[in-house]
């Protein structure tokens, strides 16, 4: 009896790990791997030898060292944040080394929290404080299991997403990360009345100037993740003025994620790769191993003989044919 107790509780027990072992990655780690609601980070960038337009003075300065700091809170009260979408505010500030302001970008976006896409319709988007903004592609980060493919990575300066191409496999502190390049063409964010000599015109009169953006973006993202753990802007943006001559440059350059900010998102981006694997790969195995083992050994219990019983024999028969018959003489 003890033994059949201990078979029976052997494969309830191997049942259910084997269960769990399959349940992990195709139920459980979906609904626990998410972007986070109340998401708090920051990064650092930095671009040497920047072209800037300082519109107090009216000057064009060439030479200027400039930091951009990258700041996301995520508002877990938001009306549309819940268990597939999140809201998030990044705060952008750009200022050069004297701590003169340069620019400043604000972005709140709705988007999945898997797949990093934006959700819309999203009452609480904002583009700078303009509630008329809808957000499309990947807003702030890439989706978990990011494949070696082109997405669409939104632009705030354009307000639409453009391509961001896959390029290939590259290595960041140890850890494999996909390189994707997003190439933004010259396309005009902004038009108003400027002095002339600012877009190409003759001093002392006013025209009509476009500012003409473009960018190239390159982005190194740790795949399991999804998370930026580098990246790169190469930014031109002009005064154009009503006979397509150029004026000044209001920024043109390069700004990189400094070292320190690349170590802590490499960090972070290892640490959820870790948990990650722990939930859909290691866990899963170990799990659906014991459950096996556990299965075989109820079964073994089941069907072995107890010690030292004697095979089972089915009782011999006799039959009675009645009385002998008599020997003939």
């Amino acid at each position: 009896m003890r033994a059949r107790m201990a078979a029976l509780a052997l494969l309830v027990v191997g049942a259910l790990a084997v269960t769990v072992a399959v349940a992990l990655p195709t139920f459980l780690a979906p609904a626990l791997v998410k972007l986070p609601l109340d998401q708090k980070a920051r990064s650092t960038a930095i671009g040497h030898d920047l072209t800037v337009f300082y519109p107090g003075d009216l000057e064009e300065r060439s030479g200027v060292t400039a930091t951009s700091v990258r700041n996301i809170a995520g508002d877990a009260g938001a009306p549309e944040a819940g268990a597939d979408t999140a809201v998030w505010t990044v705060g952008n500030v750009v200022t050069d080394s004297e701590g003169v302001l340069i620019g400043v970008t604000e972005i709140t976006a709705c988007f999945d929290r898997r797949t990093g896409l934006a959700v819309n319709p999203c009452a609480s988007a904002r583009l700078n404080g303009d509630n008329r903004i809808t957000y499309a592609g990947q807003v702030f980060s890439f989706p978990f299991g990011t494949e070696q493919r082109d997405y669409e990575f939104f632009d705030p300066n354009v307000k639409a997403p453009f391509p961001a191409r896959f390029v290939g496999v590259e290595e960041i502190e140890g850890l494999e990360v996909y390189r994707f390049e997003e190439t933004i063409p010259e396309t005009v964010t902004m038009t108003r009345e400027v002095p002339g000599e600012l877009a190409g015109g003759e001093e002392g009169t006013t025209v009509t100037a476009e500012a003409v953006y473009s960018n190239t973006r390159t982005l190194w993202i740790e795949p399991t993740v999804g998370s930026i753990v580098n990246g790169q802007e190469q930014i031109r943006q002009v005064f154009r003025g009503p006979d397509g001559e150029e004026g000044v440059t209001l920024l043109a350059g390069t700004l990189d994620f400094t070292p320190e900010a690349v170590s802590s998102n490499a960090a972070l981006a290892r640490d959820g790769r870790a948990l990650i694997v722990l939930l859909t790969v290691t866990l899963p195995i170990v799990l659906g191993i014991v459950g096996l083992l556990l299965l075989a050994g109820g079964v073994f219990l089941l069907v072995r003989r107890p010690a030292g019983a004697e095979p089972a024999t089915a009782p011999l028969t006799r039959i009675d044919a009645g009385p002998r018959a008599a020997q003939r003489g």
